[in-house]
């Protein structure tokens, strides 16, 4: 396929860009000179070279040719039927730069997305082809309508990841420096930034804050590294020390060095995700601290409307916050602002995570919420003693989110106990106005709440006992079961996991047969004697390949005997059959709550994500409505008059009201076969065209005749 474009498109477009000013006239040439070298489109050498941002850009396509978008990350999780991809030979696809996402069977339309949406021809051609009514052209990368391709068409589920020769860089880039940077905690604490300049690639130079170079610096021996993105475009001066003494993000030298992207990827995020996973497993109490305030951040950065690349930003900024942080405290910016002892340590250690990433390039708005997260909104925190807005946005969403998650997880809080979701919220607002801006904690409260809503939609998730003694090994697939909606428990020994076991709670085991000093086999050996341990599920994950130790294994009555390496993917769709049927054997308890604290667009997701059965019913306005799940599929809905997908969409629509799930209804039989995101996605844009007082028409060749001469 070819994948270029001519000069004339190429030129159309970097025009019409330059005209709107959404580029300057240097990065015209700049990007004109990487299509001419690469041979690509347009539209990947602008987000590749870092001139525009994807979700920007394509905005700007949809609105330029009246349709809409979807994003390489909504395409890349996208679930397309068989039948829908048919309609669509892949020869088609290639050659026309298209991808068929959905289709309407009551009306014969087909929606797909399509790097030029104004290609009329194009339409045409795949509108004959697919032998449909009308035909939907949205907007998107087309380096990702051919990951589409490759994927849904060739089985390549690597696609996606090997999108971007970017991404690829930086992973490598990652991957060389994790062992090679290590810098020593004592030296940290006196290391001074040092400035350095490198020569622009996409435009002027621009100013940027150096960071230091990477070690987590949790004592755990392990060092992580860094994420590449740039920074945005800001001039700060060195102004010596402020008047608590400390050196502070905002007086560090700035230099010239924009990278080829805005922001880190999404895909560099879940590596350094693994990595300070690897790191924060010996952190008892707040082992998975950093993850959960980096899901939180993302949570409401989402639910603010920020762009991809600040989300991403956050969720860096998350993940990092606590590294090289090493202190007999939890520095938390709620147990700062309280006592002296945190305080203190907090002002000798507070800039490590910036110094440790200096030959990163970490985007501006994590550096700062990294450096100024001990900021208080009322003006009495340090370096700075900012105030209210002068705060970035991105410490004060920091301060609130780890203060909550330490709240919520870490019985050595300053409450010495674990609060639920709605008294750790009462905490923040207690201190609304003075440690903590309190708008945010308002918005923050509908994201926690929600959360704490979907851990109850959750409560019957199946409970895994994972023993292995290896934590690279069991760091990825904890992240994947943790995903799935699985409860995990790490042991690293055979005595702790029978400990463990004991308590009570645990629905299925998976082990390794290596363990010391009693191995797995000795492990199940016991569980099979005690009580309830006979019918337990139970999987071997382990290098023992040999015949003998395969024959114990089963004879000991494991449901499979796995050999590593093994994908996690496969060892997580393996166990989740298993799982399922444990679940239903003792029971699930309903729940309920309310449309502000979780939207039904993110319920329906959390039902099907994790294959739920059972009635959703739902009121507002005092009408009535239910949806019927069987096994994480819709089967029927209803709400008013309508039913079906039409019941679905409507209720969609709905901004308040109340929800209750009855998880002991299984539903009889099926009148809605579409998928759950595919309703999602069409639910989405029915509300968006209700919105508009003048939506875009769609796209029918219905009326159009076409010659063979045409074709």
């Amino acid at each position: 396929m070819d994948r270029s474009v001519s000069s004339a498109q190429k030129n159309l477009l970097l025009d019409r860009l330059l005209a709107d000013k959404r580029i300057t006239a240097q990065q015209r040439e700049v990007v004109a000179s990487y299509v001419t070298v690469n041979q690509c489109r347009v539209e990947d050498a602008l987000i590749e070279t870092g001139v525009l941002d994807e979700a920007l850009l394509l905005k700007w396509l949809a609105a330029l040719h009246k349709t809409r978008f979807v994003s390489t990350e909504k395409l890349a999780k996208a679930d397309v039927e068989r039948s829908t991809l048919q309609l669509v030979s892949r020869a088609l696809a290639d050659r026309q730069c298209v991808f068929p996402v959905l289709f309407d069977p009551s009306d014969k339309s087909l929606a797909l997305v399509i790097a030029e949406p104004g290609n009329v021809e194009a339409l045409r051609e795949v509108q004959l082809a697919a032998n449909v009514k009308s035909v939907k052209g949205y907007v998107a990368r087309p380096a990702a309508i051919r990951a589409a391709i490759q994927k849904h068409y060739q089985g390549d589920i690597h696609a996606f990841a090997r999108l971007s020769s970017l991404q690829n860089r930086e992973y490598q880039h990652l991957l060389d420096s994790y062992e090679r940077n290590v810098i020593d905690s004592d030296r940290l604490s006196t290391q001074q930034p040092v400035a350095r300049n490198t020569p622009s690639f996409a435009g002027p130079a621009t100013n940027q804050t150096p960071l230091p170079g990477p070690d987590f610096g949790l004592d755990t021996g392990v060092m992580a590294a860094p994420v590449r993105s740039s920074l945005p475009t800001s001039l700060s001066t060195s102004r010596g020390l402020n008047r608590d003494g400390l050196t502070s993000s905002q007086q560090l030298v700035i230099t010239s060095e924009p990278s080829p992207s805005e922001v880190a990827g999404a895909s560099s995020v879940e590596v350094v995700n693994v990595l300070v996973s690897l790191l924060e497993n010996q952190r008892q109490e707040l082992r998975g601290h950093s993850a959960q305030v980096s899901r939180l951040m993302q949570k409401v950065g989402e639910h603010m409307g920020l762009p991809a690349a600040d989300v991403n930003a956050l969720r860096l900024c998350g993940l990092l916050h606590d590294v090289g942080k090493v202190s007999s405290y939890h520095l938390t910016a709620l147990n700062v602002a309280e006592y002296e002892g945190h305080r203190t340590q907090a002002k000798k250690c507070f800039m490590n995570p910036v110094r440790l990433f200096e030959s990163a390039t970490l985007p501006k708005s994590c550096v700062d919420g990294l450096a100024s997260v001990y900021e208080r909104f009322d003006g009495q925190g340090f370096p700075d003693r900012r105030s209210g807005k002068d705060i970035p946005l991105t410490a004060r969403l920091l301060a609130i989110a780890e203060s909550y998650a330490d709240l919520t997880a870490n019985a050595k809080n300053p409450f010495r106990k674990t609060l639920s979701a709605k008294a750790a919220v009462e905490v923040l607002v207690r201190y609304k106005d003075k440690v903590f801006d309190g708008n945010l904690v308002d918005l923050f409260r509908v994201a926690a709440l929600g959360e704490d809503m979907q851990s109850s939609l959750l409560n019957d998730r199946p409970s895994i006992l994972l023993v292995d003694n290896d934590a690279e090994e069991t760091t990825v697939l904890e992240l994947r079961l943790v995903e799935q909606g699985h409860e995990v428990v790490l042991c690293r020994t055979a005595e702790q996991a029978y400990k463990r076991y004991q308590q009570g709670g645990i629905d299925a085991v998976i082990t390794e047969v290596d363990l010391t000093p009693h191995d797995g086999f000795t492990l199940v050996e016991y569980i099979r004697k005690g009580r309830g341990g006979a019918d337990l599920p139970v999987f071997f994950l382990t290098r023992r390949a040999d015949r003998v130790s395969v024959d114990r294994g089963f004879q000991l009555g494991a449901v499979d005997y796995i050999i590593k390496p093994a994908a996690p993917d496969v060892v997580v769709a393996k166990a989740r059959n298993v799982l399922s049927k444990a679940v239903r054997q003792r029971g699930a308890r309903g729940v309920s709550g309310s449309l502000r604290e979780m939207p039904l667009p993110d319920v329906l997701q959390v039902l099907s994500r994790t294959k739920k059965t059972g009635l959703l019913k739902v009121s507002s306005g005092g009408y009535a409505g239910e949806i019927q799940f069987g096994n994480g599929s819709i089967y029927n809905a209803s709400y008013r008059h309508l039913r079906a997908e039409n019941a679905v969409y409507s209720l969609l629509a709905l901004a308040d009201g109340e929800f209750s799930l009855d998880p002991g209804f299984t539903p009889s039989s099926r009148a809605i076969h579409n998928s759950t995101e595919q309703l999602l996605l069409e639910g989405m844009r029915r509300m968006d065209e209700s919105a508009q007082p003048e939506a875009p028409p769609e796209l029918d060749f219905s009326a159009t005749r076409v010659d063979d001469s045409e074709m």
